[in-house]
């Protein structure tokens, strides 16, 4: 079934804005394809960005303003050893178990300092701290409150999203307009 065709200038404007094909962004008579690809990898990266240290400054901020104390019990101490032949680039994690204040027995894995991993023992109590109202959320050790970093690291990522939009919208509207530009037109004289 064919669509029925637009009746008034509106409806063939309307049409048009409403598709966005592959040839609007890669019209290369202009340096909209340039713009999009620019936006669309600043999208990538802020999103990456700002999803990697959002969920840090969240868990952080739960833990800081919600968490409770426990003790756990290490289940398993983990050495991650670095490619060479000195221990300078090895990180240390346990693995432990700990039971919240509403009653679930949970896991947890937390990475630790060489002297604080040289001291714990398998079986041997380590302290926790979890978010009341997620105990998911737990880490070894007391909680602090989120760097100003971590925070300028958001806002930085959320601007340049904004920005990767921006270049990405403006490089589509250029390489439609260079498009357009460039067809020729559809008058027919009389």
């Amino acid at each position: 079934m064919i669509p029925d065709e637009p009746k008034t200038e509106a409806e063939t404007a309307s049409r048009r804005i409403a598709r966005i094909r592959w040839d609007d962004c890669c019209h290369f008579g202009s340096n909209g394809p340039l713009l999009f690809l620019l936006g669309v990898g600043l999208l990538f990266i802020s999103s990456m960005l700002v999803g990697l240290l959002g969920e840090q400054v969240y868990r952080a901020q739960q833990l800081a303003t919600e968490g409770l104390p426990a003790t756990g019990t290490v289940v398993k101490k983990i050495p991650h050893a670095a490619g060479g032949r000195d221990a300078h680039g090895t990180s240390y994690e346990l693995d432990y178990v700990f039971t919240a204040a509403a009653g679930p027995r949970l896991k947890g894995r937390g990475a630790v300092d060489a002297v604080t991993w040289e001291q714990m023992k398998e079986g041997g109590p380590v302290d926790i701290e979890y978010a009341a109202a997620r105990p998911q959320i737990n880490q070894i050790g007391h909680a602090t409150m989120p760097s100003i970093g971590a925070y300028l690291g958001v806002a930085l990522g959320a601007v340049l999203w904004l920005s990767g939009a921006a270049l990405a919208c403006q490089g589509l509207r250029r390489a439609r307009s260079a498009r357009v530009g460039a067809e020729p037109n559809n008058v027919h004289t009389v």
